[in-house]
């Protein structure tokens, strides 16, 4: 077994987004429920409660269609001697018609260099 945290922290330093479909309904467990949205948020995924067999369909369509329209970033960031978790914000510079959207995690752990 493993703590819901740790396979946060490991999903985030790797930059692997984490998609949780649970089949309960959000209110009848609430520690579980804020694990999930705590899981998927930190790791640039999302989390769904589909109780019904349609609204996991639906579930699965939108990961489809976020896996398969999604873009990978990088950047090196300036000098920083912050170790610990650094913020990003991701921002779409111009989309008049409003139709991209910027889902992502909310920041990241710096790899050590040479450790």
């Amino acid at each position: 077994m493993v703590a819901p945290d740790d396979v946060t922290a490991v999903a985030a330093d790797e930059g692997i987004p984490i998609y949780v479909i649970s089949t309960s309904e959000v209110n009848k467990d609430p520690i579980s429920s804020a694990s999930f949205k705590r899981l998927s948020t930190r790791t640039g995924g999302k989390a769904y409660w589909a109780k019904t067999w349609q609204k996991q369909v639906e579930a699965f369509e939108d990961i489809r269609e976020d896996l398969g329209n999604s873009y990978t970033i990088t950047y090196y960031p300036a000098p920083n001697p912050n170790e610990g978790f650094r913020k990003i914000l991701v921002e779409i510079a111009s989309d008049p018609g409003k139709k991209l959207r910027v889902h992502c995690r909310p920041g990241y752990k710096p790899n050590r260099i040479g450790a």
